[in-house]
């Protein structure tokens, strides 16, 4: 089934969006390798499968990474154990929806996010309403999206690929952007 040879873990200073639970996540993310991920998430779980925060952070890797069957449980039994949540934990179930073509869910997942500081709420909020054809509230989101990353039209594929591995997920939401312009 799958080689669960653990990978070479390289640590960094945390980013200021990035949480010291799963800061370090991303490392594996990084190198691409969809195995890696599945084995790192399933070290996180069993670290401490009672922490949600942390399960979550791995579930959305899993998700990220295409294992969404697996992922998207985990995700939501999270969720139930703690109400209050970070902003990216949305990030898991808009992707999931996204994947099984639920767009009005992915867009309900997107308008909870609440951190218009950061690239990624925008972003998922363009995306999504494309899906439902809301051209004028597509279009306002996509302008925030390039007033914080006037880069994206550019750089939107090497965005996203820095943090998910699913050429699918990515592909989706690709075109969700594009349909806005």
């Amino acid at each position: 089934m799958f080689d669960l040879k653990p990978p070479p873990l390289i640590i960094r200073p945390l980013k200021k969006h990035e949480s010291p639970i799963t800061g370090h996540l991303d490392i594996i993310a990084i190198k691409k390798d969809r195995e890696s991920c599945l084995y790192a998430g399933i070290q996180c779980i069993n670290l401490n499968p009672n922490f949600p925060i942390m399960v979550a952070g791995a579930a959305l890797m899993l998700i990220c990474a295409g294992y969404f069957d697996e992922g998207f449980p985990l995700m939501e039994k999270s969720i139930k154990k703690s109400l209050y949540y970070p902003w990216w934990m949305n990030m898991g179930f808009i992707f999931y929806y996204l994947h099984i073509a639920d767009y009005a869910m992915a867009y309900s997942w997107a308008e909870k996010m609440n951190s218009e500081g950061i690239f990624w709420d925008p972003l998922l909020k363009a995306a999504t309403s494309a899906y439902l054809d809301e051209k004028e509230l597509g279009s306002a989101y996509l302008s925030k999206l390039l007033k914080l990353k006037p880069e994206t039209p550019l750089e939107i594929r090497n965005m996203l690929c820095s943090f998910i591995l699913s050429e699918e997920l990515i592909n989706i939401l690709i075109q969700g952007l594009e349909k806005r312009v």
